[in-house]
């Protein structure tokens, strides 16, 4: 209540106070003349004969216009008190549906199964509990809508990348078999150095995306100029990049090396008739799939004299 109603209320009990305060007592022995008056005055006043219980009420103290106002308001400020007090409640009720609401929906966003309702969320009142249930199977069916949607849109991403991986593996299992039928002996270090110039990826597409990749990467490792070129090339102009790799892919043929004078080395080791303990450790690298300890093996072979 502000200062200016609680005046108001003050007065109203002032007012209220001068209105229904009671007579003054009369001390003393009432004079002999005011007696005799008064029974003279009750002789000669005329009288209404009424049946019992139809007696007219005795005429009221009209009230002051003053404390009539104060009433008044104080009706008025009490209405609109108790109007408040319900816009209050109101106010709050909905708030906590609101509330309620935007916590399903939060849950439901960020896959939070939504909890049910209880009876004291909706104040113990049975209208908004109801509404609170039906709300909740509804908030219920779309999280498990979401949950499976989402739980569909993993799989399908893990089975897309699983193929991708596969495609990837079959891409340069390719790669490395034709790098096996170039008749390169340092192929593996040229691989190395046209690392160092493209970078792993771009020697990682060039071999899964090009026909003849390891003639690409076989000339790009040896001549680390051209490497520089193209990686500029990509740089400035992709589609040039794109198109100069292709033009390698035709044009780079295989030319017969001369032969040098020194004996050709054993097939097989001496002392054996089977396969030698590193080309057994090469089928067992194989048949895992795993192409870089075989292209390790292998040249280790090579440098032992070992034909595989």
């Amino acid at each position: 209540m502000s200062e200016a109603e609680s005046q108001e209320v003050e007065q109203l009990s002032e007012a209220l106070d001068e209105v229904f305060a009671e007579p003054e007592e009369v001390t003393g022995e009432p004079a002999a003349e005011a007696v005799e008056g008064e029974a003279e005055a009750q002789e000669d006043e005329e009288v209404d004969v009424v049946l019992e219980g139809e007696e007219e009420p005795a005429p009221q103290k009209k009230m002051p216009r003053r404390v009539k106002k104060l009433l008044d308001r104080n009706n008025q400020l009490e209405t609109d008190l108790e109007t408040q007090e319900q816009r209050n409640a109101q106010e709050i009720q909905q708030l906590k549906a609101q509330l309620a609401q935007n916590t399903v929906q939060a849950n439901v966003s960020t896959g939070v199964m939504p909890l049910p309702p209880t009876e004291a969320d909706s104040n113990y009142d049975t209208e908004a509990f109801t509404q609170a249930q039906t709300k909740y199977q509804t908030d219920m069916q779309s999280w498990m809508l979401n949950h499976q949607q989402t739980a569909s849109q993993k799989d399908a991403e893990a089975t897309a990348q699983n193929q991708r991986e596969v495609q990837e593996k079959t891409a340069l299992e390719a790669h490395y078999k034709r790098a096996d039928t170039l008749k390169v002996s340092n192929y593996d270090e040229n691989e190395a150095e046209a690392v160092k110039s493209l970078g792993r990826d771009m020697v990682k597409s060039i071999a899964m995306v090009m026909p003849n990749s390891a003639r690409i990467i076989n000339y790009l490792g040896k001549n680390q100029d051209k490497a520089q070129e193209l990686v500029m090339l990509n740089k400035t102009n992709p589609q040039a990049g794109v198109a100069k790799l292709w033009e390698l892919n035709f044009n780079l043929k295989e030319v017969p090396r001369k032969r040098s004078k020194a004996p050709e080395p054993e097939s097989k080791v001496e002392g054996g008739g089977g396969l030698s303990n590193i080309e057994k450790k090469m089928e067992a690298a194989a048949d895992k799939g795993d192409i870089t300890l075989f292209r390790q093996l292998k040249k280790e072979a090579r440098a032992k004299g070992i034909n595989v």
